[in-house]
Protein backbone atom coordinates (compact mmCIF):
# COMPACT_ATOMS: atom_id res chain seq x y z
CA UNK A 1 0.00 0.00 0.00
CA UNK A 2 1.60 3.56 -1.08
CA UNK A 3 2.00 5.56 2.07
CA UNK A 4 0.44 8.48 0.15
CA UNK A 5 -2.11 9.47 -2.77
CA UNK A 6 0.32 9.50 -6.14
CA UNK A 7 -2.07 11.62 -8.31
CA UNK A 8 -2.91 14.03 -6.26
CA UNK A 9 -1.77 16.37 -2.80
CA UNK A 10 -4.31 17.33 -0.80
CA UNK A 11 -3.18 20.52 1.11
CA UNK A 12 -4.13 23.25 3.37
CA UNK A 13 -3.39 26.81 4.77
CA UNK A 14 -0.93 26.47 7.41
CA UNK A 15 -3.16 28.59 9.79
CA UNK A 16 -6.45 26.54 9.47
CA UNK A 17 -7.76 24.41 12.01
CA UNK A 18 -8.54 20.86 11.62
CA UNK A 19 -11.97 19.78 12.53
CA UNK A 20 -11.81 15.91 14.13
CA UNK A 21 -15.06 13.89 14.19
CA UNK A 22 -15.47 11.27 15.97
CA UNK A 23 -18.08 9.05 18.36
CA UNK A 24 -15.72 8.42 20.72
CA UNK A 25 -13.28 9.89 22.89
CA UNK A 26 -11.78 10.27 26.28
CA UNK A 27 -12.53 9.49 29.05
CA UNK A 28 -14.28 6.02 27.22
CA UNK A 29 -11.07 3.31 26.96
CA UNK A 30 -9.87 2.60 23.65
CA UNK A 31 -7.08 1.89 21.42
CA UNK A 32 -9.45 4.98 19.03
CA UNK A 33 -9.59 6.97 21.87
CA UNK A 34 -5.86 6.57 22.89
CA UNK A 35 -5.07 6.70 19.15
CA UNK A 36 -7.22 10.33 18.95
CA UNK A 37 -4.65 11.52 22.02
CA UNK A 38 -1.67 10.65 20.15
CA UNK A 39 -2.87 12.16 16.91
CA UNK A 40 -4.41 15.75 18.31
CA UNK A 41 -0.77 15.38 20.31
CA UNK A 42 1.23 15.20 17.48
CA UNK A 43 -0.64 17.78 15.13
CA UNK A 44 -0.42 20.06 17.99
CA UNK A 45 3.49 19.82 18.17
CA UNK A 46 3.64 20.73 14.71
CA UNK A 47 1.50 24.28 15.30
CA UNK A 48 -1.53 23.03 14.08
CA UNK A 49 -4.99 23.90 16.01
CA UNK A 50 -7.19 21.06 16.58
CA UNK A 51 -10.78 20.80 16.94
CA UNK A 52 -12.13 17.44 18.01
CA UNK A 53 -15.98 17.13 18.01
CA UNK A 54 -17.48 14.31 19.75
CA UNK A 55 -20.06 13.05 21.82
CA UNK A 56 -20.01 12.61 25.60
CA UNK A 57 -18.89 9.55 27.28
CA UNK A 58 -21.18 6.05 26.57
CA UNK A 59 -18.92 3.52 27.03
CA UNK A 60 -17.88 4.06 31.24
CA UNK A 61 -19.39 6.41 33.96
CA UNK A 62 -16.85 8.86 34.87
CA UNK A 63 -16.81 12.55 34.57
CA UNK A 64 -16.68 14.69 31.61
CA UNK A 65 -16.21 18.33 30.28
CA UNK A 66 -18.57 19.74 27.39
CA UNK A 67 -15.38 22.00 26.81
CA UNK A 68 -11.99 20.84 27.01
CA UNK A 69 -9.18 22.73 25.86
CA UNK A 70 -5.31 22.70 26.06
CA UNK A 71 -2.81 24.86 23.79
CA UNK A 72 -3.74 24.19 20.23
CA UNK A 73 -6.33 20.90 21.13
CA UNK A 74 -10.01 21.76 21.96
CA UNK A 75 -12.61 19.09 22.86
CA UNK A 76 -16.18 19.83 22.34
CA UNK A 77 -18.35 17.06 24.19
CA UNK A 78 -21.70 16.76 22.88
CA UNK A 79 -24.67 15.94 25.44
CA UNK A 80 -26.73 12.91 24.11
CA UNK A 81 -28.90 10.85 26.93
CA UNK A 82 -27.71 7.67 28.79
CA UNK A 83 -30.00 5.46 30.36
CA UNK A 84 -28.35 2.81 31.68
CA UNK A 85 -27.73 0.06 29.75
CA UNK A 86 -29.60 1.71 27.11
CA UNK A 87 -26.17 2.39 25.37
CA UNK A 88 -24.98 -1.08 26.07
CA UNK A 89 -28.67 -2.56 24.13
CA UNK A 90 -28.09 -0.44 21.12
CA UNK A 91 -24.98 -1.59 20.20
CA UNK A 92 -26.73 -4.94 19.16
CA UNK A 93 -28.05 -2.76 16.92
CA UNK A 94 -26.29 -0.74 14.04
CA UNK A 95 -29.22 0.98 12.33
CA UNK A 96 -30.21 2.25 16.19
CA UNK A 97 -26.52 2.99 16.76
CA UNK A 98 -26.07 4.80 13.60
CA UNK A 99 -28.89 7.36 14.14
CA UNK A 100 -27.93 7.55 17.93
CA UNK A 101 -24.03 8.67 16.84
CA UNK A 102 -25.10 10.40 13.72
CA UNK A 103 -27.57 13.03 14.24
CA UNK A 104 -26.07 14.85 17.11
CA UNK A 105 -22.38 15.05 15.59
CA UNK A 106 -23.84 16.09 11.58
CA UNK A 107 -26.21 19.09 13.85
CA UNK A 108 -23.25 19.78 16.05
CA UNK A 109 -20.69 20.18 13.24
CA UNK A 110 -23.62 22.47 11.40
CA UNK A 111 -23.91 24.72 14.26
CA UNK A 112 -20.11 24.67 14.51
CA UNK A 113 -19.19 25.14 11.01
CA UNK A 114 -21.64 27.51 10.55
CA UNK A 115 -20.26 29.76 13.26
CA UNK A 116 -16.35 28.72 12.50
CA UNK A 117 -16.30 27.39 9.22
CA UNK A 118 -13.90 30.12 7.71
CA UNK A 119 -11.29 28.90 10.16
CA UNK A 120 -11.67 25.37 9.21
CA UNK A 121 -9.01 24.08 6.50
CA UNK A 122 -10.14 20.53 6.85
CA UNK A 123 -12.39 17.52 8.87
CA UNK A 124 -10.96 14.41 9.72
CA UNK A 125 -13.72 11.92 10.52
CA UNK A 126 -12.58 8.90 11.93
CA UNK A 127 -15.01 5.90 11.73
CA UNK A 128 -17.49 4.89 9.04
CA UNK A 129 -20.39 6.98 11.19
CA UNK A 130 -18.33 9.81 11.62
CA UNK A 131 -17.23 9.50 7.69
CA UNK A 132 -20.71 9.56 6.43
CA UNK A 133 -21.37 12.91 8.85
CA UNK A 134 -18.28 14.15 7.37
CA UNK A 135 -19.53 13.79 3.96
CA UNK A 136 -22.80 15.71 4.35
CA UNK A 137 -20.72 18.32 6.35
CA UNK A 138 -18.41 18.54 3.22
CA UNK A 139 -21.62 18.91 0.57
CA UNK A 140 -22.81 21.94 2.70
CA UNK A 141 -19.55 23.81 3.36
CA UNK A 142 -17.10 22.95 0.90
CA UNK A 143 -14.47 21.30 3.47
CA UNK A 144 -11.83 18.85 2.21
CA UNK A 145 -12.45 15.80 4.06
CA UNK A 146 -10.24 12.75 4.91
CA UNK A 147 -11.43 9.87 6.58
CA UNK A 148 -9.76 7.52 8.95
CA UNK A 149 -10.85 3.80 9.01
CA UNK A 150 -9.99 1.85 12.26
CA UNK A 151 -11.69 -1.38 11.44
CA UNK A 152 -12.98 -2.69 7.98
CA UNK A 153 -16.16 -2.60 7.04
CA UNK A 154 -17.52 -5.47 7.18
CA UNK A 155 -16.78 -5.94 10.98
CA UNK A 156 -19.25 -2.63 11.33
CA UNK A 157 -22.06 -3.87 9.38
CA UNK A 158 -21.85 -7.42 9.26
CA UNK A 159 -25.09 -7.50 7.00
CA UNK A 160 -23.29 -4.88 4.84
CA UNK A 161 -23.24 -8.17 1.74
CA UNK A 162 -26.45 -9.83 3.07
CA UNK A 163 -28.45 -6.57 1.57
CA UNK A 164 -28.11 -3.42 3.91
CA UNK A 165 -28.25 -1.33 1.28
CA UNK A 166 -29.15 1.59 2.88
CA UNK A 167 -25.69 1.27 4.91
CA UNK A 168 -24.00 -0.02 1.82
CA UNK A 169 -25.02 3.24 0.34
CA UNK A 170 -24.02 5.81 3.13
CA UNK A 171 -20.92 4.12 3.54
CA UNK A 172 -20.46 4.79 -0.62
CA UNK A 173 -21.58 7.93 -0.51
CA UNK A 174 -19.02 8.61 2.41
CA UNK A 175 -16.13 7.35 0.69
CA UNK A 176 -17.24 8.59 -2.77
CA UNK A 177 -17.01 12.29 -1.36
CA UNK A 178 -13.81 11.89 0.65
CA UNK A 179 -10.61 13.96 -0.75
CA UNK A 180 -8.53 10.97 0.76
CA UNK A 181 -8.82 7.65 3.43
CA UNK A 182 -6.84 6.53 5.81
CA UNK A 183 -7.23 2.80 6.46
CA UNK A 184 -5.45 0.85 9.70
CA UNK A 185 -4.86 -1.93 7.57
CA UNK A 186 -3.65 -4.10 4.30
CA UNK A 187 -7.29 -6.08 5.15
CA UNK A 188 -8.70 -2.34 4.82
CA UNK A 189 -7.20 -1.12 1.69
CA UNK A 190 -8.47 -4.24 -0.02
CA UNK A 191 -12.22 -4.18 1.15
CA UNK A 192 -12.47 -0.56 -0.46
CA UNK A 193 -10.52 -2.05 -3.56
CA UNK A 194 -13.46 -4.47 -3.26
CA UNK A 195 -15.94 -1.88 -3.31
CA UNK A 196 -14.52 0.46 -6.03
CA UNK A 197 -12.64 3.06 -4.38
CA UNK A 198 -9.70 4.42 -6.02
CA UNK A 199 -6.17 3.17 -4.59
CA UNK A 200 -4.55 6.55 -5.40
CA UNK A 201 -7.28 7.71 -2.82
CA UNK A 202 -6.30 5.51 -0.37
CA UNK A 203 -3.20 5.23 2.33
CA UNK A 204 -1.90 3.81 5.86
CA UNK A 205 -3.52 5.18 8.70
CA UNK A 206 -0.36 6.17 10.69
CA UNK A 207 -1.22 6.23 14.51
CA UNK A 208 1.74 8.28 16.02
CA UNK A 209 3.58 6.40 18.92
CA UNK A 210 6.00 8.36 21.02
CA UNK A 211 8.73 6.42 20.97
CA UNK A 212 10.93 7.64 23.93
CA UNK A 213 7.80 7.61 26.17
CA UNK A 214 7.08 3.48 24.81
CA UNK A 215 11.02 2.16 24.91
CA UNK A 216 12.77 -0.80 26.03
CA UNK A 217 13.43 -0.66 29.77
CA UNK A 218 15.85 -2.80 32.09
CA UNK A 219 13.38 -2.73 34.84
CA UNK A 220 10.07 -2.43 35.82
CA UNK A 221 8.38 -1.60 39.42
CA UNK A 222 5.72 -4.24 38.61
CA UNK A 223 7.96 -6.88 38.73
CA UNK A 224 6.84 -7.60 42.34
CA UNK A 225 7.98 -10.80 43.11
CA UNK A 226 10.45 -13.35 43.07
CA UNK A 227 7.59 -15.89 41.31
CA UNK A 228 7.23 -12.81 39.17
CA UNK A 229 10.61 -11.79 38.03
CA UNK A 230 10.89 -16.24 37.60
CA UNK A 231 8.19 -16.85 35.30
CA UNK A 232 7.47 -16.72 31.95
CA UNK A 233 5.33 -13.41 31.80
CA UNK A 234 1.92 -13.43 29.36
CA UNK A 235 0.08 -9.97 29.64
CA UNK A 236 -2.96 -8.72 28.22
CA UNK A 237 -4.07 -5.17 28.00
CA UNK A 238 -7.65 -4.16 26.42
CA UNK A 239 -11.41 -4.36 27.72
CA UNK A 240 -12.33 -7.71 29.29
CA UNK A 241 -14.57 -8.87 27.24
CA UNK A 242 -15.65 -12.44 25.75
CA UNK A 243 -14.50 -11.33 22.20
CA UNK A 244 -11.31 -10.30 23.45
CA UNK A 245 -10.84 -13.98 24.35
CA UNK A 246 -10.30 -12.99 28.47
CA UNK A 247 -12.13 -16.61 29.11
CA UNK A 248 -9.14 -18.46 26.47
CA UNK A 249 -6.75 -16.53 28.67
CA UNK A 250 -8.19 -17.68 32.35
CA UNK A 251 -8.41 -21.29 30.77
CA UNK A 252 -4.20 -21.02 29.68
CA UNK A 253 -3.35 -19.91 32.98
CA UNK A 254 -4.95 -23.20 34.39
CA UNK A 255 -3.59 -24.91 32.28
CA UNK A 256 0.06 -23.06 32.49
CA UNK A 257 1.09 -22.65 35.37
CA UNK A 258 4.59 -22.05 34.97
CA UNK A 259 3.40 -19.46 32.99
CA UNK A 260 2.61 -15.62 34.69
CA UNK A 261 -0.81 -14.69 33.15
CA UNK A 262 -1.27 -10.23 33.86
CA UNK A 263 -4.24 -8.77 32.79
CA UNK A 264 -5.19 -5.10 32.73
CA UNK A 265 -8.47 -3.31 31.56
CA UNK A 266 -11.80 -3.27 32.52
CA UNK A 267 -15.02 -4.65 31.21
CA UNK A 268 -18.25 -6.70 31.53
CA UNK A 269 -15.84 -9.65 32.83
CA UNK A 270 -14.41 -7.90 35.57
CA UNK A 271 -15.91 -9.76 38.31
CA UNK A 272 -15.23 -13.23 36.40
CA UNK A 273 -11.50 -12.40 35.55
CA UNK A 274 -11.58 -11.25 39.88
CA UNK A 275 -13.34 -14.31 40.95
CA UNK A 276 -10.91 -16.38 38.83
CA UNK A 277 -7.55 -15.05 40.67
CA UNK A 278 -8.67 -16.59 44.08
CA UNK A 279 -8.01 -19.90 42.52
CA UNK A 280 -5.32 -19.18 40.17
CA UNK A 281 -1.97 -17.96 41.67
CA UNK A 282 -0.25 -17.27 38.55
CA UNK A 283 -3.21 -14.89 37.44
CA UNK A 284 -2.85 -11.57 38.26
CA UNK A 285 -5.66 -8.85 37.79
CA UNK A 286 -4.81 -4.90 37.22
CA UNK A 287 -7.86 -3.35 36.23
CA UNK A 288 -7.91 -0.01 34.72
CA UNK A 289 -3.87 0.71 34.25
CA UNK A 290 -3.62 4.62 33.51
CA UNK A 291 -1.67 5.66 30.18
CA UNK A 292 1.29 7.21 31.85
CA UNK A 293 1.78 3.64 33.83
CA UNK A 294 2.06 1.42 30.58
CA UNK A 295 5.48 1.66 29.25
CA UNK A 296 6.53 -0.42 32.56
CA UNK A 297 3.83 -2.67 32.59
CA UNK A 298 4.67 -3.62 29.21
CA UNK A 299 8.80 -3.74 30.01
CA UNK A 300 7.48 -5.98 32.83
CA UNK A 301 6.13 -8.86 30.20
CA UNK A 302 8.03 -10.92 28.08
CA UNK A 303 4.95 -11.52 25.53
CA UNK A 304 1.57 -9.35 25.04
CA UNK A 305 -1.24 -11.73 24.39
CA UNK A 306 -3.77 -10.75 21.91
CA UNK A 307 -6.50 -13.35 21.87
CA UNK A 308 -9.23 -11.71 20.04
CA UNK A 309 -11.98 -13.88 19.01
CA UNK A 310 -13.83 -11.61 16.19
CA UNK A 311 -11.55 -9.38 13.92
CA UNK A 312 -10.40 -5.91 14.68
CA UNK A 313 -8.52 -3.32 13.46
CA UNK A 314 -4.93 -3.04 14.75
CA UNK A 315 -5.16 -2.71 18.69
CA UNK A 316 -2.94 0.37 20.20
CA UNK A 317 -1.29 -1.85 22.57
CA UNK A 318 -0.06 -4.03 20.42
CA UNK A 319 2.02 -0.66 18.48
CA UNK A 320 2.85 0.05 21.97
CA UNK A 321 4.22 -3.22 23.21
CA UNK A 322 6.24 -3.17 19.83
CA UNK A 323 7.67 -0.02 20.45
CA UNK A 324 8.76 -1.28 24.26
CA UNK A 325 10.54 -4.04 22.40
CA UNK A 326 8.10 -6.84 23.55
CA UNK A 327 6.80 -9.73 21.08
CA UNK A 328 3.16 -10.47 20.30
CA UNK A 329 0.99 -13.48 20.59
CA UNK A 330 -1.86 -13.40 18.43
CA UNK A 331 -5.01 -14.27 16.28
CA UNK A 332 -4.95 -13.34 12.19
CA UNK A 333 -7.93 -12.02 12.76
CA UNK A 334 -8.48 -8.56 10.79
CA UNK A 335 -5.79 -5.99 10.92
CA UNK A 336 -3.80 -8.19 13.66
CA UNK A 337 -2.71 -10.26 10.24
CA UNK A 338 -0.84 -7.04 9.67
CA UNK A 339 2.44 -8.40 11.80
CA UNK A 340 3.05 -11.29 9.79
CA UNK A 341 6.43 -9.64 9.02
CA UNK A 342 7.80 -8.32 12.72
CA UNK A 343 8.37 -10.32 16.27
CA UNK A 344 5.62 -11.60 16.75
CA UNK A 345 3.96 -15.55 16.47
CA UNK A 346 0.30 -15.21 14.95
CA UNK A 347 -1.91 -18.55 14.90
CA UNK A 348 -3.71 -19.25 11.75
CA UNK A 349 -6.98 -19.69 14.11
CA UNK A 350 -8.13 -18.20 17.46
CA UNK A 351 -8.85 -21.82 19.25
CA UNK A 352 -7.70 -22.27 22.27
CA UNK A 353 -5.30 -25.19 21.19
CA UNK A 354 -3.63 -23.20 18.63
CA UNK A 355 -3.03 -19.94 21.00
CA UNK A 356 -1.57 -22.57 23.94
CA UNK A 357 0.81 -23.94 21.11
CA UNK A 358 1.80 -20.05 19.85
CA UNK A 359 2.73 -19.36 23.57
CA UNK A 360 4.37 -22.70 24.07
CA UNK A 361 6.70 -21.67 20.67
CA UNK A 362 6.93 -17.58 22.15
CA UNK A 363 8.41 -19.17 25.51
CA UNK A 364 10.86 -21.37 24.11
CA UNK A 365 12.28 -18.04 21.38
CA UNK A 366 12.46 -16.58 24.35
CA UNK A 367 14.59 -18.39 25.94
CA UNK A 368 17.03 -18.84 23.36
CA UNK A 369 16.86 -15.54 21.45
CA UNK A 370 15.55 -13.05 24.13
CA UNK A 371 17.19 -10.24 22.98
CA UNK A 372 16.90 -10.72 19.14
CA UNK A 373 13.19 -10.93 19.62
CA UNK A 374 13.01 -7.86 21.58
CA UNK A 375 15.28 -5.76 19.16
CA UNK A 376 13.09 -6.74 16.18
CA UNK A 377 10.28 -5.69 18.17
CA UNK A 378 11.80 -2.18 18.76
CA UNK A 379 13.35 -2.13 15.16
CA UNK A 380 9.54 -2.79 13.39
CA UNK A 381 8.31 0.22 16.02
CA UNK A 382 10.54 2.28 14.70
CA UNK A 383 9.82 1.66 10.89
CA UNK A 384 6.26 1.63 10.97
CA UNK A 385 5.02 4.14 13.96
CA UNK A 386 7.23 6.64 13.62
CA UNK A 387 5.82 9.97 12.08
CA UNK A 388 7.63 11.32 9.03
CA UNK A 389 5.75 14.13 8.00
CA UNK A 390 2.43 15.93 8.27
CA UNK A 391 1.61 14.12 4.82
CA UNK A 392 2.16 10.80 6.15
CA UNK A 393 -0.01 11.31 9.85
CA UNK A 394 -2.90 12.73 8.44
CA UNK A 395 -2.78 12.55 4.55
CA UNK A 396 -2.33 16.39 3.27
CA UNK A 397 0.63 18.87 2.74
CA UNK A 398 0.94 21.93 5.10
CA UNK A 399 0.94 24.83 2.90
CA UNK A 400 2.76 28.37 4.34
CA UNK A 401 1.12 31.79 3.87
CA UNK A 402 1.76 32.90 -0.01
CA UNK A 403 3.03 29.38 -0.67
CA UNK A 404 2.81 27.80 -4.46
CA UNK A 405 0.54 24.93 -4.36
CA UNK A 406 2.50 21.25 -5.64
CA UNK A 407 -0.95 19.87 -6.63
CA UNK A 408 0.26 19.58 -10.38
CA UNK A 409 -2.87 19.08 -11.43
CA UNK A 410 -3.36 22.75 -10.46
Amino acid sequence: MDSQAKDKILEIDRDKTILILSSQYLPNTGGVETSLKALATALTHQNVRVKLLTLRPLAVDRAWKPFESQGLFSVIRIWVPKFGSFWTRIGLHPKIQFVYHAVPLMIAGLIFLTLRGKKVGLINAHGFVPGIVGAGLKFFFRKPLVISLHSVIHLVYPDLERGNKIALLLIRFALDHADHIKVASDAGFDELIRLGIDAHHVSRLVYPIDLDTYSPRVHSNFRTGSDFDARFTVLFVGRITEQKGIKIIVSLARRFSHMHFVIAGTGPLDHYVHEQTKELQNLVFLGFIPDTELPRLYNSANTLFVPSQEPEGIPMVTMEALACGVPLVTTNLGGLSQYRNCSAAIVSDSSESALADALLKMQARNSLSADKLRADAREYAIKHFSVHSFENLIGVRLRSRGEVSLDKNE
